[in-house]
């Protein structure tokens, strides 16, 4: 009877853990939620989402069938339908897998990683800058957590099932999250890592091809031939020469901020905490060696990804890895329990003595890491345009002022998409001879290069440059055809920079009538 009630009350304890930290998740992520403009990829899916709530296809602007994403805008379209394509009912979706997440986290790490370390993970979830940036998103990424939480969770309990039968329910979960995963986002094939290596080293260890986890080998190998077919079916030309050719293994298209072998572990270190770093390391150690299978399987859970992502996928970026991000999460967490448990114990002798002060010092330090680390969560919740998901450029202001001014005139921008939702239209967009895909949305040529932009200023006698700074006044010089001297000499020297109605990150320029009439 004592024992009943003891686990009656822990579980109102960890019901109003877990609870709480859904709060606090919604509300992170739903405050202020429409102040910052979309941008260009959250308007891709805007803009797909709405083709499926207005025509039943899955379609670009261009009428381009675009299906990377599929599951988030067949979520997004109904959305769409009854509340519109406002910044707050488009990132709406994302607070709620956001929030969920926190709740599946608890349940998949609390059989890996006990009670204790599951509590911890679920609140830092709720709390973490990355997460909250990322529920404010009109984009698939918290979706795609969801999704490989369940993908890991399910696949934990078809291993420990006895019976061929037992496994049924939980190898079809395994299954749907795997493939609604390739169904949101292609690199969702990344989720078969940690149940592939894990099995590997089951079927090693079993020493017998005749074992079970064999077969599990066999099984995920043909899960994952049936992933890289529905994601050959599904790509477009622009998706398959991204993903496929530039971006698949080895990777040809390398950006030279990203081309370090070790950019995802120093991304991890220098913007969540040098201190968090140590201890998911640590904490992965102390679950490999105190939890054994459990223990190595959550590990894999981040650690299997990231190696794939390091060594053999050359096209880096920090979101890739974001599905993986409640695992190193629950490492970080199960540190942090061990080192608890253990300074809470007697500690006879100067030399624990003196090791307890050591790792109380490190545990201040992380405790004002973790401070800096939430004052990065309320000021994302403030509005913040930049996150560690992204910066968002101020398309609203400039867009707008452009818009008022706008009739008769002509508008060519860098960038089709938050143009067109802000503005209204966009008649052209330049340089074409760098973002190729923005033909691909819009539908419309470009303007390749000065000549052709000096022909179509002379042929419009008004207009409008809406430039992205991003995009235009950086001036890459990565190579010699995305050298942008030339065409900013150009339209400094033939246009008038409108700093009225420029942002930031947003720069207006006009000609010819509208330069006159807008002195």
């Amino acid at each position: 009877m004592a024992q009943e009630s003891a686990r009656a009350r822990a579980a109102w304890v960890d019901a109003a853990c877990v609870g709480g930290a859904v709060v606090l998740a919604i509300a992170l992520g739903a405050a202020n939620l429409g102040a910052p403009s979309l941008w260009h990829d959250e308007l891709v899916h805007v803009a797909v989402a709405q083709s499926i709530a207005e025509t039943g296809r899955a379609a670009l602007p261009s009428g381009e069938p675009y299906y990377n994403g599929t599951i988030f805008h067949l979520v997004l379209a109904p959305i769409i339908r009854l509340f519109g394509t406002g910044e707050v009912a488009v990132r709406a979706p994302s607070v709620l897998f956001s929030a969920i997440n926190v709740v599946l986290t608890f349940w998949v790490l609390k059989p890996l990683v006990g009670r204790n370390a599951a509590l911890v993970a679920a609140v830092g979830m709720a709390l973490s800058p990355w997460n909250v940036a990322w529920a404010r998103q009109a984009r698939f990424y918290t979706l795609h957590q969801t999704l490989y939480l369940l993908h890991i969770g399910a696949f934990w309990r078809m291993a420990e099932v006895k019976s061929l039968r037992a496994a049924i329910m939980p190898a079809l979960g395994v299954t749907l999250a795997l493939v609604l995963g390739v169904l949101t986002s292609y690199h969702a094939i990344i989720f078969l890592a940690a149940p592939g290596v894990y099995c590997l080293l089951r079927a090693s260890a079993a020493r017998t091809w005749k074992s079970r986890w064999a077969a599990s080998v066999i099984g995920l190998g043909a899960l994952g031939l049936v992933a890289i077919g529905l994601m050959q079916w599904l790509m477009n030309t622009v998706d398959r020469q991204a993903v496929i050719v530039n971006g698949g293994l080895g990777g040809a298209l390398v950006f030279a901020e990203r081309e370090h072998r070790w950019y995802y572990f120093d991304w991890l270190r220098l913007n969540l905490s040098t201190g968090f770093f140590v201890l998911a390391i640590a904490g992965s150690a102390a679950m490999i060696w105190r939890a054994r299978a459990r223990g190595v399987y959550a590990a894999l859970a981040f650690w299997g990804p990231m190696f794939v992502l390091t060594f053999l996928i050359g096209y880096r970026w920090p979101r890739f890895m974001f599905f993986a991000y409640p695992f190193y999460i629950a490492a970080s967490a199960y540190g942090l329990t061990t080192l608890c448990e253990w300074l809470a114990r007697p500690k006879p002798g100067w030399a624990r003595k003196l090791a307890a002060a050591a790792i109380a010092a490190f545990l201040l330090r992380l405790g004002w890491s973790a401070v800096r680390l939430g004052a990065d969560s309320v000021e994302a919740a403030r509005g913040a345009h930049t996150t560690l998901a992204t910066q968002h450029p101020d398309w609203r202001g400039p867009c707008a002022w452009v818009k008022a001014r706008a009739e008769g005139a002509a508008i060519v921008t860098t960038s089709y998409l938050p143009v067109k939702y802000y503005a209204g239209r966009v008649d052209e967009w330049y340089p074409s001879r760098v973002v190729p895909w923005e033909a691909v949305e819009s539908g419309l040529p470009g303007i390749e290069g000065v000549a052709q932009l000096r022909e179509y200023v002379a042929a419009h006698p008004r207009g409008y440059f809406i430039a992205e700074w991003w995009r235009f006044e950086r001036n890459y010089k990565d190579a010699p055809w995305a050298d942008f001297s030339e065409d900013i000499a150009w339209v400094q020297a033939h246009m008038r920079r409108i700093d009225e109605a420029s942002s930031r990150d947003v720069t207006v320029y006009a000609w010819g009538e509208a330069s006159d009439g807008d002195r």
